[in-house]
């Protein structure tokens, strides 16, 4: 009866010590949620959000179809292209003619410029690491107080720049590469706007009034493009950062942004 009793106690006792940690474990991470947040807690938070956010933003763009099967960052023709594609199917005569002479190549073509997007976005990875390396304290609170796209405001101004002349070339040559079928964008566009410019100096087509496409600087084109669709998902990224807890992915991140939860808590 005495050893019963014994174990019965010794069960309760470890089973109340297992308690007493987890509390005091949950205790000291309400006291940590609620202690203001020192200068360097913040940059790292930041730091962190921004490294999380363009890893993701790349890894998804640099992926097989990470442009081309996106429907925000699809890169598209140019706009003069564009805008003659769309006056030919603007009447029954000119649909015809663009499903029958000029469509397998716009088809080709969009594919082929995405996958040259896809190529280059690795560049980004470096020169974002480095942008971020670099933030200042008064940078952090601008971005922290900023609105939802702050440090991404803050990582395209600072990056911009060094990300087009490190795209362009590395566009430039994704375009002459032999990304689909063994047939680069730049032969593809050649392609089209030669095919185009046949159909509508072809005085048969003349009721159509189509104007002839001039050569366009397509990397510049692609490379801004690509760009403009890198920062639209590293701005997804941190919003989501910001407003949805399951997005936090380490302690840092929990404990500076799960400040902007609680708009009464102090930094």
């Amino acid at each position: 009866m005495i050893m019963k009793r014994l174990r019965y106690f010794t069960l309760t006792l470890a089973l109340l010590s297992l308690f007493s940690l987890n509390s005091c474990k949950e205790v000291l991470q309400v006291v940590s949620q609620n202690l203001p947040l020192s200068e360097e807690e913040i940059i790292s938070g930041l730091k962190s959000a921004l490294q999380v956010g363009t890893d993701t933003a790349v890894a998804n763009l640099t992926r097989v179809d990470g442009f081309y099967k996106d429907a925000a960052v699809k890169i598209l023709l140019p706009p003069q292209a564009q805008g003659v594609i769309d006056k030919l199917n603007s009447s029954a005569a000119g649909r015809t003619l663009y499903k029958a002479a000029l469509q397998p190549l716009v088809d080709d073509m969009v594919m082929s410029l995405n996958r040259s997007a896809e190529d280059a976005a690795q560049k980004a990875t470096p020169i974002f690491v480095d942008a971020i390396r670099n933030i200042t304290i008064r940078d952090g609170l601008n971005i922290l107080y900023g609105p939802d796209t702050a440090a991404t405001n803050y990582l395209r101004s600072n990056t911009f720049s060094r990300l087009s002349d490190a795209f362009e070339p590395s566009i430039n040559q994704s375009l002459s590469k032999p990304l689909l079928a063994g047939r680069s964008a730049n032969d593809l566009y050649n392609n089209f706007v030669n095919t185009y410019n046949k159909v509508a100096n072809n005085p048969l087509n003349s009721f159509l009034g189509l104007q002839k496409i001039d050569d366009s600087n397509l990397s510049t084109y692609v490379t801004n493009k690509a760009l403009d669709g890198v920062f639209l998902k590293i701005a997804r990224e941190e919003k989501m950062i910001r407003e949805n807890p399951g997005h936090r992915v380490n302690d840092i991140l929990k404990r500076v942004f799960g400040k902007l939860d609680s708009p009464n808590a102090q930094y």
